[in-house]
């Protein structure tokens, strides 16, 4: 199991002086989920069991023109012969930042609710507003349950209390 959380890339601290968190963190996840895809490594690593914070980034808003960009690549089936969705769907995503109905639901337009678990950023970020903010996504109460606390379990069995 491998999480992954993104950082600044050293071209762009600070760079339109605003909290990188705001932007290079979402750029930087995405960057890495598609660096691992197109190196091939989610086909080579299968059994890792890989989760990105923060929803994915930008990477949600971006699926039509990596779907366009990879239908055109001669190779793309050789890295992912089930295509970019189905890569996209093992994958296992957190709720930091992402509690809300637009980047939520960008999200489970690629993804099932089932590859999405709570996340808060702590101590960085702060619990409350992820936990208020997943109210408000038009989740029903089996998939609000799943990424409170279900999907967790099942990547993780052994935090099950006994």
């Amino acid at each position: 199991l491998v999480y992954v959380h993104p950082t600044v890339p050293f071209c762009c601290e600070g760079l339109l002086g605003i909290s990188s968190s705001m932007i290079e963190y979402p750029q930087d996840t995405a960057r890495a989920i598609l660096s691992l895809l197109f190196s091939g490594t989610f086909r080579r690593c299968r059994d890792i069991r890989f989760v990105f914070c923060h929803g994915g980034g930008v990477l949600p808003a971006l699926t039509g023109r990596i779907e366009w960009g990879t239908a055109r690549m001669k190779d793309f089936a050789a890295i992912a012969p089930d295509g970019y969705r189905a890569e996209m769907a093992r994958l296992h995503y957190d709720t930091a930042t992402a509690a809300n109905p637009i980047t939520l639901n960008a999200l489970r337009a690629i993804v099932p609710h089932t590859q999405i678990m709570f996340g808060s950023d702590y101590p960085y970020g702060r619990i409350r507003p992820i936990v208020d903010g997943l109210q408000t996504c038009g989740l029903s109460a089996e998939e609000l349950a799943a990424i409170q606390q279900g999907n967790a379990l099942r990547l993780v069995p052994r935090l099950r209390k006994p």
